[in-house]
């Protein structure tokens, strides 16, 4: 599947085990993006899998779930859907998990906390058209906030 335009609907991945935030984060990036939600999952080695079958544009994904945790599960996805970019949306705050979730191929973080307010505007960011240097993003945000 080519990658989303302008004019194309972004393809969108979500992975979390909480699947009423599922189902928020799907109404918020409908809504704002107009994104199309190309499947869902509840844990880390589902999300891989449906990444791979699906090759999304985005995948949002948490860091703490059952079975493979988001870290891994970004680390898989970014070797074998390269032209996928990873969005970690997590309840976390450390800057140690930012860290390891950048060095596992994502190009975003954000805390849970913000997630709703926040992530459109950060998918739009990644979507493919406008990829940035991630260095530079996680040094703003890391400095930002």
């Amino acid at each position: 599947m080519p990658p989303a335009s302008p004019q194309m609907p972004l393809r969108v991945l979500l992975v979390d085990d909480d699947p009423v935030f599922r189902e928020l984060l799907a109404f918020v990036l409908r809504a704002d993006v107009g994104a199309e939600i190309v499947g869902s999952a509840a844990d880390g080695a589902k999300g891989v899998q449906l990444a791979d079958d699906l090759r999304p544009d985005v995948v949002v994904t948490d860091l703490l779930m059952p079975r493979m945790d988001g870290f891994e599960a970004t680390k898989r996805i970014a070797a074998t859907v390269p032209d996928a970019r990873v969005l970690v949306v997590s309840s976390s705050t450390d800057p140690k998990d930012v860290e390891r979730a950048g060095e596992a191929g994502a190009a975003g973080y954000l805390p849970k906390d913000r997630a709703v307010a926040e992530l459109p505007g950060e998918v739009r960011r990644l979507r493919p058209a406008k990829r940035r240097s991630l260095r530079l993003f996680f040094a703003r945000r890391l400095v930002l906030g």
